[in-house]
């Protein structure tokens, strides 16, 4: 190649790269894109560095550490030796009964103390209960719910971690954004790794306009509702469920499924949007083989939106939404007990 050409190339190429590299300039300086933003050391906080670890299991980016108890915003944050937000496991004593609760944030509690959690709840109302207490029975509601989990990987903490406890029931705490299966979330993110592009603001500035596009495209606006339009993500699901089951099956022990519903996107349940996808995911369960199943909505019905999440912008159950998953979860488990 001639030097006439080598230097018409790099004209070209620094003519092409000279618009970009402003527009990158000007977008770190003036709009910073936050969007799939690799978490820096000053925004990792309390959440990442502290109360959350890698996971040893297979499969788990994260996990919550063991032994943990500091205050996390408006909330104080234990976890016991097994890393659940819960008492330590009771012994093993005849009239025991264990009950295993998995799930995400909904399950694990965020924005509220630990003793408003329904399966705190769940545990006094069966401890309280003379009927179910009779003959000297015990119940011992364990949580493993983690923020930000999947139904893949819910699906491995039943097999890995709730089973081993040898628990009579296991139910599932299931939210609409369990196919979140990408790392769009900062906690994702963090655990999993920053890709080469996510540090450039131009390449998340156009990721951001294809997500949007998507949404509209599959979710008619809705992100939850996107989530259900790919199948790679309901795959996720569906093969979470037969897992779910499957292992459930091999130890004995029944299974059952919860559907809560998403307060953000309505001021009241006439207009909520997503009684489809709560019907398809029931479908789903049923399908593969769940001992029971329940959809939450018509329990949160009574109340507004507003009354039943922690705050405004956050849909997360506040202490009456727990208390009344609580209440429908008495009678589902009463049910399954002979």
């Amino acid at each position: 190649m001639s030097a006439r050409i080598r230097t018409r190339l790099l004209v070209a190429v620094i003519a092409m790269a000279t618009p970009l590299v402003g527009w990158e300039l000007y977008l770190r300086w003036r709009a910073p894109v936050q969007f799939l933003a690799p978490l820096g050391e000053a925004a990792q906080g309390v959440w990442t560095r502290r109360v959350y670890q890698p996971s040893e299991l297979e499969g788990l980016a994260y996990e919550l550490g063991p032994n943990r108890d500091l205050p996390v915003g408006p909330i104080r944050v234990r976890t016991n030796s097994l890393g659940m937000r819960d008492d330590e496991p009771r012994p093993a004593v005849d009239g025991l009964i264990r009950i295993a609760v998995v799930g995400d944030s909904y399950a694990f509690g965020y924005g509220v103390e630990v003793e408003d959690t329904f399966c705190n709840r769940l545990e006094a109302l069966l401890n309280a209960d003379a009927e179910l207490t009779a003959g000297g029975r015990v119940f011992d509601v364990l949580n493993f719910g983690v923020g930000g989990y999947t139904t893949r990987d819910e699906a491995i903490v039943i097999a890995e971690r709730a089973l081993p406890l040898d628990p009579a029931l296991i139910l599932v705490a299931y939210v609409l954004n369990d196919p979140e299966i990408e790392a769009i979330q900062p906690l994702h993110t963090y655990f999993t790794g920053a890709k080469w592009w996510q540090h450039s603001h131009v390449l998340r500035y156009l990721a951001q306009r294809r997500h949007k596009a998507k949404v509209r495209r599959l979710g008619d606006g809705y992100y939850t509702r996107s989530l259900y339009g790919e199948p790679e993500k309901w795959r996720s699901v569906v093969d979470g469920f037969d897992s779910m089951v499957a292992s459930a099956r091999g130890a004995g022990v029944p299974i059952g499924l919860v559907v809560f519903p998403d307060a953000a996107h309505c001021t009241s349940w006439d207009a909520y949007p997503f009684e489809d996808i709560h019907a398809r995911v029931i479908d789903a369960a049923d399908a593969a083989g769940f001992t029971f199943t329940r959809d939450l909505l018509d329990v949160f019905e009574p109340y507004e939106p507003l009354d039943v999440r922690v705050a405004p912008v956050d849909e997360h159950p506040n202490p009456l939404g727990h208390d009344l998953a609580a209440q429908c979860l008495l009678e589902l488990v009463r049910a399954q007990l002979p």
